[in-house]
């Protein structure tokens, strides 16, 4: 498995906290998923 994580630094994934906008790319063989997070705090996963 790879990941790429979009900026690269830590990342806090919880309710009360809302981060910078980012991409986290989770890859295996031939399967990738993309997780975002929105300046606005708004989750979204993508194949």
């Amino acid at each position: 498995m790879s990941v790429d994580i979009r900026p690269a630094g830590a990342l806090v994934f919880g309710g009360d906290w809302v981060g910078a906008p980012l991409e986290i790319t989770l890859s295996t063989g031939d399967r990738t998923v993309r997780i975002s997070r929105s300046g606005s705090g708004h989750y979204e996963v993508r194949p």
